[in-house]
C-alpha cells in the first residue's frame, strides 16, 4: 500500500507547529511525530508572507505599501532621516516594510559600532522609539546573543520578519527576544548599559 507524506499545521499556544503525518491510499492517516516547540520543530508562521525577493540596497528606502495608514508603522514618510547604511528593515504580517524608528537591526559586519549586532524596538513593540516610547535594545553587548537557544513554550510570533526568520517574544518577559529560523532559534538578551554610542 503506497503511503504519502504530508505536513499538517496545528495551532498550539498561538504558534503554528508542524506535525508529520502519513496518509495511505485509502485515506487513513497515522501520526509519525508529535508537535514540539524546539529549534528543529518550530517553522515560520504561514500567516506571514515571505519577502518578495526584491532586495533593497543598503540605506535605500523601499516603496511603502500603497494602503499604509497615515502615521502607522508602515508610513515610511513619517520615518526620521537615517544616513547609516548598516540599518536593516523588517516587514510585518502584511509583508509591508516597517519604519526603522519602530524596529531595526544594526549589524556590526555592515559597519555598526559596538561588540555585537543589535535589534532596537519601541516600547511597546510597534511604536516609534524616537517619539512615543523609549527604545529597547537587544544584543549589542558581549554574550547577549545565544545563537543556539531553545524557544520558550510561552513565546509567540510578533508578526515581524526579516528574510527567513521571525521575531518571537514572551509577553510577560521583556528580558529577551527570539529569532526563529527554519532550523534553529537565537535568543537576544536585553542589552546592559553602558552601550557604545554610535555616530
Amino acid at each position: 500500500m503506497a503511503v504519502r507524506r504530508h505536513v499538517l499545521w496545528l495551532v498550539v499556544a498561538s504558534a503554528l507547529l508542524p506535525v508529520a503525518c502519513s496518509v495511505s491510499d485509502d485515506g487513513t492517516s497515522r501520526n509519525s511525530g508529535t508537535a514540539a516547540k524546539s529549534a528543529s520543530d518550530v517553522a515560520p508562521s504561514t500567516a506571514i508572507a515571505a519577502p518578495s525577493g526584491q532586495e533593497q540596497q543598503r540605506g535605500e528606502k523601499p516603496e511603502p505599501c500603497p494602503d499604509a495608514a497615515d502615521g502607522s508603522e508602515e508610513d515610511l514618510d513619517r520615518e526620521p532621516s537615517y544616513s547609516a547604511d548598516y540599518l536593516h528593515r523588517w516587514t510585518n504580517r502584511r509583508s509591508c516594510p516597517v519604519r526603522l524608528d519602530v524596529l531595526m537591526t544594526r549589524l556590526v559586519r555592515d559597519g555598526a559600532c559596538g561588540p555585537d549586532d543589535d535589534i532596537m524596538i519601541g516600547t511597546p513593540l510597534g511604536t516609534s522609539h524616537q517619539v512615543e516610547s523609549p527604545a529597547r535594545i537587544y544584543g549589542a553587548t558581549e554574550g547577549a546573543i545565544d545563537r543556539d537557544a531553545q524557544l520558550p513554550t510561552s513565546a509567540s510570533p510578533s508578526g515581524y520578519r526579516q528574510g527567513d526568520y521571525e521575531l518571537w517574544m514572551v509577553d510577560a518577559d521583556q528580558s529577551a527576544l527570539f529569532l526563529v529560523y527554519p532550523d534553529h532559534v537565537e535568543r537576544w538578551g536585553l542589552a546592559v548599559p553602558p552601550l557604545t554610542a554610535c555616530g
